[in-house]
């Protein structure tokens, strides 16, 4: 949901001898100067490794467009004092201007002219772990586990991700089981020993600062027995909406 515009507004000294702009109408940053700035983000929340589109308008101080003003766009995590200068760009005819920007953890979004002359209020998004893929199977080879293999955005390299379960005959309670780790690819392998099932099973991407966690889709799994009849191998799972 975009979130609401809100404007900010400074006095500005006239330019002595600018020319007459009629209401409403461009003005170029030559002959006037911004007098405000907005800001926006077109996604309240983006999964960790996706964009959001940042805009917003400039203004001169008796409300006209300011075209062709460069825009800057600052950023600081949430909860943070220190503020980076990220990218610039500047603004159309209609004096409006869009960034495209990937945050690496909740952010503040701020729009400045050049020299912090004009800034604009601030504008939040937030950011959260996901899943691109997930797959679990029961394998009986030398003895019964259950293997979890899945993908995330490779942004979540490094993230911790863990196993849980529960016996589906059982009240729902999760039981954490393996731990590991997101690979650079955003790839991630693990495995448990498990007795014969069915289970429920899934996996969980941790949180971290100014990063939201996630919780996987839930798979059922049956874990075989080697016997004389039933060689060892593995039996695929099922998503539980299946």
């Amino acid at each position: 949901m975009v979130s609401t515009v809100v404007m900010a507004l400074i006095g500005v000294v006239p330019v002595v001898g600018a020319a007459t702009v009629p209401a409403g109408a461009a003005v170029t940053s030559a002959s006037a100067a911004a007098g405000s700035l907005s800001i926006a983000s077109s996604q309240a929340e983006v999964r960790i490794g996706q964009s959001t589109i940042v805009s917003g308008t400039a203004k001169s101080a008796s409300g006209d467009r300011v075209a062709g003003g460069v825009i800057e766009l600052w950023t600081r995590p949430v909860g943070s004092t220190a503020w980076s200068h990220v990218q610039n760009t500047r603004s159309n005819a209609l004096g409006h201007f869009t960034f495209r920007y990937t945050p690496d953890q909740a952010r503040v979004l701020q729009a400045r002219l050049p020299g912090n002359a004009v800034v604009s209020p601030v504008a939040t998004v937030g950011v959260r772990m996901g899943f691109d893929s997930f797959y679990a199977q029961g394998c009986y080879v030398g003895a019964p586990y259950i293997a979890m293999v899945g993908k995330a955005p490779k942004e979540a390299a490094g993230t911790i991700v863990t196993a849980e379960f529960y016996f589906n005959d059982l009240t729902v309670f999760w039981k954490r089981q393996s731990v590991g780790r997101v690979a650079a690819d955003g790839s991630f392998y693990l495995s448990f020993s498990m007795s014969k099932g069915p289970w429920s099973v899934r996996a969980v991407l941790v949180g971290a600062p100014n990063v939201k966690g996630a919780v996987g889709p839930v798979w059922w799994v049956e874990v075989p027995l080697a016997s004389p009849g039933n060689p060892e191998g593995c039996i695929p799972g099922r998503p539980a909406t299946d």
